[in-house]
């Protein structure tokens, strides 16, 4: 039917060439040529879609359009159709809405241009220009009509997806980095114009049942509690020390598997029992040694307990100092301090001498002498 449809026009535009003016060319048509019934569903310029249907009026049926530069159509879409994006190579749309409210239409015209929306209703029109790509799509529950007219009596028509899919499979997954699998499914569930639409529409409408939705819902469940492991520092008896860091052990907190529940689509109650699948893991070690250089200062009294025994001068070989020095050290955590023990000694000689000795220059050098010696071997001894 195409190929006569083409014969046909090749014919007429041969007439028009011959013809000595545009009056003989129209003189060899009949009436009827010039009507077209737009909502006449069944001939074979008519687009049927699930979405509803387009009329065509352009040269391939009324080929008294040759030269004329017009062309236009009828367009019905039921509740919720859409007329799927696509472009006209050779014309100009304006689009009337002789029936129908809250259609969207929209079109974006190259490359980096900006998208274009806006909402119809009866008795608004638009256009879309020449090459743009352009919907229509009904959001309401009524069925619509719109009049699209053009400034070409062979705009041409060109779905976008649908054409785009009829490239070879290599040439798809370069462009959309889908499977091959993913690619012949899109070819297979892609529509034909006009399209249903959305399902979020239809079910609204009540042209499509509700399905029943399961969701699966996970509660959250109490995590298990893990202890941590505590290591013990070390502790220095005397002197201040700078203690080991311990490592702690670790634990690998508890993982749960919650219950999974299925529900409808108005109640998402969880109806399982999260259960806590594992138990904390780790053994707390101490893996270091306390280090460092004590740097207290001992403290305390130094009592010597004997009695001279001699009237001209102590004797200190035999005195035995009861005094423990005592220091405290705090740990802390960074084992690399050093020091340089530093002691300071504070004694306290008391005696009771049943008779005051009396002390010659001698005697007190002796004495002096004494003390000396005692204080360096005490010094010497707490180095």
């Amino acid at each position: 039917m195409k190929m006569q449809n083409m014969l046909v026009t090749l014919l007429y535009m041969a007439n028009l060439i011959y013809a000595q003016s545009q009056v003989k060319f129209f003189n060899q048509f009949k009436s009827e040529d010039f009507v077209v019934d737009l909502f006449k569903t069944n001939g074979t310029n008519v687009n049927r879609g699930n979405g509803g249907n387009i009329t065509r009026m352009n040269i391939d049926n009324v080929p008294a359009l040759l030269g004329q530069k017009f062309s236009f159509a009828a367009i019905l879409l039921e509740p919720c159709a859409i007329n799927l994006p696509h472009t006209h190579p050779r014309a100009t749309e304006g689009l009337f809405v002789s029936e129908g409210e809250d259609i969207l239409v929209g079109f974006i015209l190259e490359n980096g241009g900006k998208v274009f929306t806006n909402v119809l209703r009866k008795g608004m029109a638009t256009f879309f220009p020449q090459g743009s790509i352009h919907f229509e799509l009904n959001q309401s529950c009524n069925k619509s009509i719109l009049i699209p007219a053009f400034n070409s009596e062979d705009p041409g028509v060109q779905t976008t997806a649908n054409n785009l899919f009829k490239f070879g499979d290599d040439v798809l997954e370069a462009t959309t980095n889908l499977t091959q699998q993913q690619i012949e499914l899109i070819r297979n569930v892609l529509p034909v114009a006009p399209g249903l639409g959305l399902d979020e529409c239809l079910i609204k409408c009540g042209l499509k049942p509700s399905p029943t939705s399961t969701s699966t819902s996970t509660p959250t469940p109490t995590s298990g509690t893990s202890t941590s492991g505590t290591s013990t520092s070390g502790t220095s008896t005397s002197g201040t020390s700078t203690s080991g860091t311990s490592t702690s052990g670790t634990s690998t907190s508890g993982t749960s598997t919650s219950g999974t529940s299925t529900s409808s689509e108005k109640d998402c109650t969880p109806t399982g029992t999260p259960t806590l699948t594992d138990t904390p893991t780790g053994t707390p070690t101490l893996t270091d040694t306390p280090t460092g250089t004590p740097t207290g200062t001992p403290t305390g009294t130094f009592t010597f307990t004997d009695a001279p025994t001699d009237t001209d001068q102590f004797d200190f070989e035999t005195a035995t100092p009861t005094a423990t020095p005592t220091a405290t050290a705090t740990p802390t955590a960074t084992p690399t301090a050093t020091a340089t023990p530093t002691v300071s000694v504070s004694a306290s000689v008391s005696a009771s001498p049943s008779s005051a000795p009396s002390k010659s220059s001698s005697t007190m050098y002796k004495i002096s002498l004494n003390v000396l010696l005692i204080n360096l071997i005490v010094g010497y001894l707490f180095m």
